[in-house]
């Protein structure tokens, strides 16, 4: 996996974490579809195994569709949950405008 380019943003507390992953709603599930990657946004629930130190995902979904034939092709997938977006918009440069806000990215199987 690659690393962070800012890792002086890098959040590691496991603490932190889980609170990112809680105070959200909608996560981006991103698979692959042949050339180009797939990308859904969806409501989810989540568990913490201790044990496995890992999340567990739960995804609201039908049991049939373009995102359940692309799991069956290649389960592989990343998530990205992003929270507590402030804009920064306090510059005359449209191309200088930024954001704060939390993020978490993973990677697993579908």
């Amino acid at each position: 996996m690659s690393e962070m380019r800012r890792r002086d943003r890098q959040v590691t507390d496991l603490a932190e974490i889980k609170e990112i992953v809680e105070k959200n709603m909608i996560l981006h599930l991103g698979l692959f579809d042949k050339e180009f990657p797939y990308v859904v946004p969806l409501h989810y629930g989540y568990e913490y195994d201790e044990g496995k130190n890992q999340f567990i995902f739960y995804m609201h979904g039908a049991k049939q569709g373009h995102k359940i034939d692309l799991i069956h092709q290649n389960p592989n997938a990343c998530i990205q949950i992003e929270g507590e977006v402030i804009p920064d918009y306090d510059h005359e440069i449209p191309c200088k405008y930024g954001a704060f806000f939390t993020s978490f990215i993973g990677r697993g199987k579908a």
